[in-house]
């Protein structure tokens, strides 16, 4: 069960190590979701789909992670359907408010797209409905903006659009609905602009206007949803509407009731139905407001709120499990959130699952000044907010407390140059909102609002403050057509900064002087810049006083999106502007503005942009961020130019800044791809083995060590033990030159593997499609006779001679072999979830009978009679979302519990209580400990791997700093560690983690989900994959 409330913890998160010599994104993750879809065989396969303003996101692990798909840049993909035989033809369709309809074939690896883009100018697709035997009829509905209902017969090849005699010729559908049994009787409901819904009986051939309500106000339907028993007797149809709310008939449309909540609700955004909706009587409804999303089990007759855990997130779609009588699994996509979910009926509430799913606008980066230190990064970001870092970059939280809930949208973000103490952080968005706070205790206050022009609303695009803030207090705002403000007393107050009346601009742009101050010395001018439409750059020389305009050789078509001084200004004169529009690129002045010359050497891209090296004068850095085309930099001061993009998966760029101290850090905002960054490789010598064979720090055993202590920043596990040479010789010497090939069930993910430690020569691999065996050293790979569609996480070979085998599965439970895999039976008898990441089994299996599995939901359960019978082992644990354990080799009563969202837990007494390490919130994807020295665990993690030397008590980040998802240990030495790695292939280390290396010759960089190794001669290793199972040996 899970407990009644989570007790409150204060524990220091483990430093995060960081990848170097790659771009790589630690956030923020969110983003705006209007779409979201599951699978039909959820329960097996675990995959959902959500649409994002950058493209589209999948999960194969219900939601804790997601990997980006498509990227689909400047699209909105509004609505997604998934194939109602999705476990089969692996087809799934995405309309988009540009694109039109995509469609994939492969279960959303490759997206094409398969019509309706041409229809008039940026077709906007407001819905999809799918037919119930797709598979055979292929039929599918679109409803396209101002353009009707459109249907095709050939899987989306080919449509027609289908007349709806009696609805406006540009009526604009934004709901369909099919009847379940829609290829027997014919029957879909339309509805959207005019109010009305529309029904036919005849496959569309026909319609019939349906009026629901006949009051004065206007009405307009959102979402309709259907009885999962329409055509069986039960003629029940939903309509969510704006106007009235939603609306409910009980006998195929006749007849119309309001079915809202007591509050005085109009606006319903949609309606979701229970898939056991005949039997549990289950309705989902959002409305368009904070605290609005509610849930009916009587039919829509009484609603109760359904809310904790959402905050200040405004739900945009709902997605109800297929499985919803078993797991009760909602997933809801925010305004600006990312995705949410709960378990209806569980004690918490909604938690944010957006692990992976980076989806948001960062037009604007701000950095500490003290970064190295204190780790300070801000990013606004529109829906989303502004988001904080403390770890430069590694995680980060949304800090929005004071921004308005109905619209956080932020385009820019400041922090004066103070130190922590005394820091003091902007915020401007749309409507002229300008923000502020101190950095200790963020908690935003609206200081300005900027009046628009012309009908037209001043935005927020830019800070700038002086360098001597601390003294002056001065400061530069762009705001659009509102033109410039400036502030002279730290931001309290904010004054508009005149342009001469002949200039008509939006203001894009504001930059300041490295040498600024107020007063100025003498000799030394109070210089700013400002940039925007019509090509303009406009220059001050006494603080905003006057403002003086620039000739450039831009066009009037062209706007200056991103203006940047030289830190080397008093000597260099040097100023670029980066612009988009009919020029693209880079323009630069080298007498303080009074000429300007384009840049070559960049490919024709916008330029949003551009961050100096703060040690310019001496390495002539600059670096540049294109709308097309990634990061550029140049070492010679803009002279020539080379791309600066490995591992850069978002080649639109927003917006750059430099670590002010170092300058080592780079971070890019992208558009629709959240922020990344880049630090260069620093080369650290694998140290070279020696051919001893005496530990040069032998373990020693110790007593049961206390969970106490804070994980440190070193990067040199404790008491490290050298391995013997013959170990590790094979996989890691250039005397022994390694190879991987293909070992079996090529284009089968595999998700676990296990080999039998009786006979090494046997491997189980745990797919999505069940059980596969490999009984020689090499040949084919059987099926076993576990289902088919059983979606294996989690395999657990007991020790010799008993021939268990165990099998955790997601929605199935625990299947048990006691014929090393020939036969099986499931034995769930006490497990309160089926759905199962882990298996464990003691080492003493044949004397104490243990066994244990950590569930997705409801924590640990264990087994001292081989499984037939299980008791929960939470007691202690204040996250029962557990993702992988690990059994002490030597003393069976130390447990390590790995979650998804709290770090690791440990216990001494066999599970019977728990406590909580201090790794801090990182996932933890897998576990192992070292037979040869049992107070060794390693711990695979969204920030890399981590190592143990007091059996899991306290943990020290290795040198492994990349996400990992698999480990494996010989087990006649533990600082031989081989790690399986999300998107960059294996590693492994011979010194316990402190340096690690690729072993990726013939893999790639491929994403190992699993590994299993010979023990005993360490020359057979296998890694599962997304696209099967691939074996080392010896070339």
């Amino acid at each position: 069960m899970a407990p009644s409330a989570l007790p409150t913890e204060s524990i220091t998160p483990s430093p995060t190590p960081t990848p170097k010599g790659v771009w790589w994104s630690g956030g923020p993750y969110g983003g705006l979701v209007a779409s979201l879809a599951a699978s039909p065989d959820l329960a097996n396969d675990l995959t959902l789909f959500a649409g994002t303003e950058s493209g589209i996101f999948r999960s194969t692990d219900s939601g804790a992670s997601w990997q980006g798909i498509l990227s689909t840049t400047g699209f909105l993909v509004t609505c997604l359907q998934v194939s109602p035989t999705y476990r089969i033809d692996r087809t799934a369709f995405a309309g988009t408010n540009q694109g039109g309809v995509l469609r994939s074939v492969d279960a959303g690896a490759t997206w094409a797209p398969v019509g309706l883009a041409s229809l008039g100018q940026d077709p906007y697709i407001h819905a999809l409905a799918i037919s119930p035997r797709y598979r055979f009829d292929g039929i599918l509905y679109a409803a396209v903006s101002n353009q009707g209902l459109y249907r095709s017969n050939d899987r989306g090849l080919n449509w027609t659009r289908v007349p709806i005699a009696t609805a406006p010729a540009t009526l604009t559908i934004q709901a369909i609905a099919l009847s379940p049994n829609y290829t027997i009787d014919g029957t879909l409901f339309v509805g959207g602009s005019d109010g009305l819904l529309y029904k036919s009986v005849n496959f569309g051939s026909t319609w019939s206007p349906i009026q629901m309500y006949t009051g004065p106000d206007a009405l307009r339907v959102r979402s309709i949803a259907l009885s999962p028993d329409y055509a069986r007797g039960d003629p029940t149809i939903f309509v969510a509407t704006s106007g009235q709310g939603t609306l409910r008939s009980t006998d195929g449309g006749a007849h119309w009731s309001q079915s809202n909540p007591a509050e005085p609700f109009r606006s319903t955004a949609w309606v979701a139905l229970s898939p056991n909706y005949g039997t549990d009587h289950t309705v989902f409804s959002c409305y368009p407001e904070r605290d609005a999303l509610f849930i009916s089990t009587d039919r829509g007759s009484s609603w109760s709120l359904l809310v904790d855990g959402l905050g200040d997130a405004l739900p945009e779609t709902l997605v109800v499990s297929p499985n919803y009588a078993a797991d009760k699994l909602l997933w809801a996509g925010t305004r600006g959130d990312g995705v949410y979910s709960r378990k209806v009926g569980a004690t918490r509430g909604w938690l944010p699952t957006n692990k992976g799913l980076a989806a948001l606008h960062v037009p604007s980066l701000a950095l500490s000044p003290d970064l190295a230190s204190d780790g300070f990064v801000l990013a606004g970001a529109p829906h989303g907010g502004v988001y904080r870092s403390l770890n430069g970059g590694a995680t980060w939280e949304a800090v929005n407390r004071g921004l308005p809930y109905q619209d956080r949208s932020i385009y820019s973000v400041a922090i004066s140059p103070y130190t922590l103490s005394m820091g003091t952080i902007f915020a401007g968005g749309p409507k002229g909102r300008v923000f502020r706070s101190s950095r200790t205790t963020i908690s935003w206050t609206q200081v300005l609002t900027v009046p628009g022009a012309s009908g037209i609303e001043a935005n927020i695009t830019g800070f700038a403050f002086s360098p001597n803030f601390s003294l002056d207090g001065t400061g530069f705002l762009a705001a659009g057509v509102g033109g410039v403000y400036k502030t002279t007393d730290r931001g309290q107050t904010w004054q508009p900064s005149p342009l001469p009346v002949d200039i008509d601009m939006v203001v894009k742009s504001v930059a300041i002087s490295p040498v600024y101050s107020e007063p100025m010395p003498a000799g030394i001018q109070r210089a700013a810049v400002i940039g925007g439409s019509a090509g303009q750059i406009l220059i001050t020389h006494d603080g905003g006083a006057s403002w003086h305009s620039l000739s450039t050789p831009l066009p009037p078509d062209s706007t200056v999106v991103a203006l940047a001084f030289s830190p080397d200004f008093a000597r260099d004169d040097l100023i670029l502007a980066g612009v988009a529009g009919a020029y693209q690129g880079i323009i630069a002045s080298h007498d303080g503005g009074e000429t300007w010359e384009p840049l070559a050497g960049l490919p024709q891209s916008a330029v949003f942009g551009l961050a100096f090296s703060p040690h310019f004068s001496s390495d002539r850095t600059v670096y540049a961020g294109t709308k097309e085309n990634g990061v550029y930099r140049s070492q010679d001061g803009g002279t020539t130019w080379q791309p600066y993009n490995q591992g850069l998966q978002a080649p639109w760029i927003a917006s750059l800044a430099t670590d002010p101290g170092t300058g080592q850090t780079l971070f890019a905002g992208t558009w629709g791809r959240s922020a990344w960054q880049y630090i260069p490789v620093t080369v650290v010598p694998t140290a070279t083995p020696t051919a001893t064979t005496t530990p040069t720090a032998t373990p020693t055993p110790t007593s049961t060590p206390t969970a106490t202590g804070t994980a440190t920043a070193t990067s040199t596990p404790t008491a490290t033990p050298t391995l013997q040479r013959r170990l590790y010789l094979p996989l890691v010497s250039k005397d022994y030159p390694t190879l991987w090939h293909r070992s079996g069930l090529e284009g089968t993910p595999i998700k676990s593997l296990a080999l039998d430690p009786g006979n090494p020569q046997t491997v189980y691999a745990g797919t999505t499609n069940g059980v596969f065996r490999h009984p020689y050293c090499e040949g084919i790979w059987f099926a076993t006779t576990l289902p088919s569609d059983l979606g294996v996480y989690a395999i657990a070979v007991a020790p010799p001679p008993s021939g268990h085998v165990f099998v955790g599965s997601w929605g199935h439970g625990v299947y048990r072999s006691t014929d090393a895999g020939v036969s099986w039976s499931q034995v769930n008898t006490g497990l309160a979830s089926l759905y199962t990441n882990a298996v464990v089994v003691s080492p003493n299996y044949a004397a104490d009978r243990t066994v244990y599995v950590g569930t997705d939901r409801d924590g640990v359960f264990r087994s001292t009679d081989n499984g037939s019978t299980w008791q929960p082992a939470n007691s202690g644990l204040t996250s029962l979302e557990i993702s992988s354990l690990a059994i002490n080799p030597a003393n069976p009563q130390i447990l390590s519990a790995g979650t998804f969202n709290r770090g690791i837990f440990r216990s001494e007494n066999g599970g019977q209580s728990w406590v909580r390490t201090p790794l801090g919130n990182d996932v933890v994807w897998c576990l192992a400990a070292s037979a040869a020295h049992p107070q060794f665990v390693y711990a695979g993690t969204d920030g890399g791997v981590f190592v143990s030397a007091d059996a899991g008590a306290t943990w020290t980040p290795t040198a492994l700093g990349v996400k990992t998802y698999s480990l494996a240990i010989p087990s006649q030495a533990d600082d031989l560690v081989v790690a399986g790695t999300s998107g960059s292939g294996v590693f492994v280390t011979t010194n316990g983690g402190s340096n690690w290396a690729p072993l990726n010759d013939g893999l790639g960089d491929r994403v190992v989900q699993a590994l299993a190794i010979d023990t005993a001669s360490c020359t057979a290793l296998y890694a599962g994959t997304n696209d099967g199972v691939w074996k080392w040996s010896l070339r």
